[in-house]
């Protein structure tokens, strides 16, 4: 009877745990209805809550977290006015646990909705204690790993533009300025009926026919300057291209060739790639 009582007594623990209600209530982090936690954002320039920094807070005002948005940008290069990036995430920091990490921004989510829901999702409310395992489990529910991977990409992506248009400013001249827009997903490269090469509604150069063959098609690509900086061949026997930037030591870079693609998706493909590494 004894261990029954004890069976019962535990049995009826679990369900109270599991049946936890966590509600946000504007700023307030009710669990079970009752006032654990404040998630506070700071205003933004226009003056309204800036759903992607916020701040958790327990009752006593010590900070539990710490989140900002952060952006996985390019470093502009000398001809280019405004800031590509790739994505966004956000920084997190536990004071408390000295501890910190990268976590990706998906979608439109608040940033307080995305970190209450995981810590939800992670028993925290049981105990209203971030541990440091609850922390990195966190971090990993919110794709820790991808968001380490992007801003090692951009890292070495920008080493690699900086030194390449630098490279190209000594040897073709350095290209007019240009003015380039925000996210790489959503940016266009795209050839004109007339072999422009437009990136962000401006001109970045020019694609002309140099050779046609029964094999292979060349095709010479020039800068804003009017140099030839690139040749381009479309080899379709063999479902390949290539690209091979003049310079002093020249730097060729093959390209596949996927089903349906055209010569024009090909080309704006080679556009995007001398465009992306620092030749155009």
């Amino acid at each position: 009877m004894k261990y029954l009582k004890i069976s019962l007594a535990l049995l009826f623990f679990s369900v109270s745990l599991s049946a936890q209600k966590i509600k946000l209530d504007d700023d307030n982090v009710l669990v079970d209805k009752v006032k654990k936690f404040e998630f506070t954002n700071p205003l933004n320039a226009k003056g309204k809550k800036d759903k992607y920094k916020g701040t958790l807070k327990d009752l006593e005002g010590n900070v539990i977290l710490e989140i900002k948005d952060t952006i996985f940008s390019f470093v502009p290069l000398s001809h280019e006015r405004g800031q590509r990036y790739l994505a966004i995430g956000y920084n997190v920091n536990a004071p408390q646990l000295n501890k910190s990490g990268l976590i990706m921004k998906y979608g439109s989510y608040y940033v307080k909705d995305l970190i209450i829901d995981a810590l939800k999702d992670l028993d925290m409310f049981s105990t209203c204690q971030l541990t440091g395992e609850i922390f990195e489990n966190m971090l990993d529910k919110l794709g820790r790993s991808e968001a380490e991977g992007v801003a090692e990409k951009v890292e070495d992506i920008n080493t690699r533009r900086l030194k390449n248009a630098e490279l190209c400013a000594k040897k073709f001249g350095q290209l007019k300025l240009r003015t380039i827009y925000g996210d790489v997903n959503s940016v266009k490269y795209e050839i004109s009926p007339f072999g422009e090469i437009i990136n962000d509604l401006h001109d970045a150069g020019t694609v002309s026919v140099k050779e046609k063959g029964s094999y292979s098609m060349i095709f010479d690509i020039k800068n804003a300057n009017k140099k030839s900086i690139a040749t381009f061949s479309i080899i379709p026997r063999e479902s390949r291209s290539r690209l091979v930037i003049l310079l002093d030591e020249n730097i060729s870079k093959e390209l596949p060739i996927r089903s349906g693609d055209t010569n024009e998706i090909l080309l704006s493909r080679a556009a995007q790639y001398l465009i992306m590494e620092g030749y155009l």
